[in-house]
């Protein structure tokens, strides 16, 4: 109804199908993973309008980090790509590979039943959504000559905004005010810190 939530179905989608759904959490996560999985209600209709990466004016806002090789990949790209993951889009077929021998049995046709795998440059440490390369609270750990070479390969960008790593000291900047982190961990689940707000 109006409100409501959808119902779930009565098993797990293949995707979800080794999670432990056993009381309460079990059941909660298994609503909140499937409600939020590429091509779910939720996913298509509030979040794959959105960019991965923005620039505005000077100004670069990503969860994580851009470290070199998302700018060499591409931005634009990044957030096109994500977009069609999101969506639950399969990415384009790599090349076919030359004709196997008559003596080799065809291989099986990719299952469609789950959704595509997430792309490489959202997976890992090395993840624009997971990167901490500029966030450590101890500024003399952050990679500050990285930080400026990326900048400085995207034309007019002059500093990036970063979450992800919660800051226990509140919003702060480092690298010479290149940087500027705004995870103050505001939710009860990572610390229930204040609530903050970066003007730019």
């Amino acid at each position: 109804g109006q409100g409501g939530t959808a119902a779930l179905p009565a098993r797990p989608p293949a995707s979800l199908s080794s999670m432990a759904l056993s009381g309460a959490y079990g059941a909660q996560h298994f609503a909140r993973t499937y409600a939020l999985q590429p091509g779910a209600h939720i996913t298509t209709r509030f979040f794959a309008a959105h960019p991965t990466v923005l620039q505005v004016g000077s100004t670069l806002f990503v969860h994580g980090g851009v470290l070199p090789h998302h700018v060499e990949y591409g931005l634009d790209r990044i957030n096109r790509e994500t977009r069609e993951w999101m969506l639950g889009r399969a990415p384009p077929p790599a090349p076919a590979p030359p004709p196997a021998k008559a003596s080799s049995p065809a291989p099986p046709p990719p299952s469609t039943s789950s959704p595509p795998p997430a792309p490489s440059f959202l997976r890992g440490a090395s993840a624009l959504v997971w990167a901490r390369d500029y966030s450590a609270e101890d500024e003399g750990r952050c990679d500050c000559a990285k930080l400026e070479g990326v900048l400085k390969s995207i034309p007019g960008a002059a500093r990036m905004v970063v979450g992800h790593t919660i800051q226990d000291g509140g919003i702060n900047a480092a690298c010479g005010g290149r940087v500027l982190r705004v995870d103050v961990g505001m939710s009860a689940g990572c610390g229930g810190g204040d609530v903050e707000g970066l003007e730019v």
